[in-house]
This record gives structure tokens, sequence and C-alpha cells, in this order.
């Protein structure tokens, strides 16, 4: 490519608009090729997102997809219930407090072994959820 702005390059390549030979975009660049995450059996492809358990991809709505990558950004750190809420329903108003419930059992039915016993989606009670490898 020649010419044009760093936007111009930017808005044509989908390239962020920095210096191509600086540290930070060989780290992005880096960082893009690796964005695949391993929970237990539970692979997270988030440039594609494709989630696959066992080797099969699982059929996740754009929301519940949503939240499995807040969880796991980074992997074993908290989210509190009011974090989450911000982070997918920023805007939006949502009927029942109970939503977030209904869309971290349904992940946990669709990627858990044993949902009733989860050992990657974990509540922390009275805190919030933790993705742990």
């Amino acid at each position: 490519m020649s010419g044009g702005t760093k936007l111009e390059q930017s808005e044509v390549s989908g390239w962020p608009p920095f210096d191509r030979s600086s540290a930070s975009e060989r780290a992005w660049v880096r960082r893009r090729h690796e964005h695949v995450q391993h929970v237990g059996h539970v692979e997270i492809d988030f440039d594609s997102r494709i989630v696959r358990r066992d080797g099969i991809a699982v059929q996740l709505s754009r929301l519940e997809f949503d939240l499995l990558a807040a969880l796991s950004s980074p992997i074993g750190m908290i989210l509190t219930r009011d974090e989450l809420l911000t982070r997918l329903w920023s805007g939006r108003s949502i009927a029942d407090s109970r939503t977030l419930d209904t869309h971290i059992r349904r992940l946990r039915l669709k990627l858990e072994a044993d949902p009733s016993h989860p050992r990657h989606l974990v509540t922390i009670r009275g805190v919030g959820f933790r993705l742990d490898p």
C-alpha cells in the first residue's frame, strides 16, 4: 500500500493507525494471532468468535460470547455482577436483575461437563463470577 495518512491506511487495512515498525504494533500483531484461549476442554477463538467444547463447535448467542469473553480477560479474575452488567448491558435496560444469572446458567449448560457442579464458570457467592482454567 502506498501513500495516504495513517488513518486512511487504517480504514483500508483494518490496522490501528500507528507506526507499523513500533514495538506496540508488533505486540498487537502477536496478540492477534494468539487470541485463542483454552479453559479445560473448551477452546475460545476470539478472532472468529467460535467456541469449541471437546473439538465440537458450540453455538453461543452474541451476548453469551461477550459474557464468556469478559470473564476470560484475564482468566481467574473475579468480575462483580455490576461490572458484568455494565460491560454487557451498558445503556440498555434489563427487565430483571436475574438476567445475568440466566446467561451464566446457559453458558454452563453449553460448556461445563457437569453444569450443576461447574469447575470453570464459578460463582463467587456475594461477589460475582470467575472463569477458572
